[in-house]
């Protein structure tokens, strides 16, 4: 996988500007997760920022242990990774 997007400088600070990362998690995000879960029927929904180093999850619904509770996950294991790399949106 290619992460030349990922540290995009520009990307990275608009990230950072909106200083969600690593903080705890709020019932208002939470709320939209389980609103997406609910209407997409779907057993997992995510709120995720991809920095570039991890993924960290503002707000996770349905995420097996240890995910869960670490609120974050490697950027291999992650599709959203893939898909700010690239640049390309699919449907799943």
């Amino acid at each position: 996988m290619t992460y030349s997007l990922l540290t995009r400088p520009d990307r990275l600070a608009a990230l950072r500007h909106t200083a969600l990362l690593d903080t705890p998690p709020e019932e208002g995000f939470d709320r939209l997760t389980r609103m997406a879960s609910r209407l997409l029927g779907t057993p997992v929904a995510l709120i995720s920022l991809i920095s570039e180093d991890r993924q960290f999850f503002k707000s996770a619904i349905g995420l097996p242990e240890p995910w869960a509770s670490r609120r974050a996950a490697p950027l291999s294991f992650s599709f959203d990774a893939q898909v700010v790399s690239t640049g390309e949106q699919r449907a799943v």
